[in-house]
């Protein structure tokens, strides 16, 4: 088990680890219960990933802020691309399939990246690793 008052990890890291659905304070990966749910607790570190009641509408706001990122770089660089010939049709479906198909892929890392944000905005206390059961 890690030890919270020895080895925390840096904030580039938690990060990193956010990214690749992987958790935040000990890079354990398989921390999802199917696809679109995180399992309650870490399973090498015992992190309770439901630290807050609530803290589950900072993933949508991840995924809503780079899903529309995504969506302005592909509409500019479209548009850029093919300046003075744009098909607006073609980036309309493309911008279509971008905000459809996008935000449900992106769901399990938008999940993981907040629970590596909160880790940062709110440092882990020792009584939040716990060994699990599961």
């Amino acid at each position: 088990m890690t030890d919270v008052a020895t080895a925390p990890p840096t904030r580039a890291r938690m990060f990193r680890r956010g990214l690749v659905k992987h958790c935040p304070w000990c890079g354990s990966g398989h921390i999802t219960q199917g696809y679109f749910k995180l399992k309650a607790r870490c399973p090498r570190c015992g992190l309770g990933f439901q630290r807050l009641e609530g803290q589950w509408s900072g993933d949508i706001g991840i995924n809503t802020i780079v899903t529309f990122g995504l969506l302005y770089v592909v509409l500019m660089v479209g548009v850029l691309a093919f300046w003075g010939h744009t098909n607006t049709t073609a980036l309309a479906v493309i911008g279509l399939a971008i905000v459809l198909v996008f935000p449900v892929l992106f769901v399990p890392h938008a999940k993981s990246l907040w629970l590596a944000i909160d880790c940062m905005m709110r440092p882990v206390e020792p009584d939040e690793l716990r060994p699990t059961t599961d």
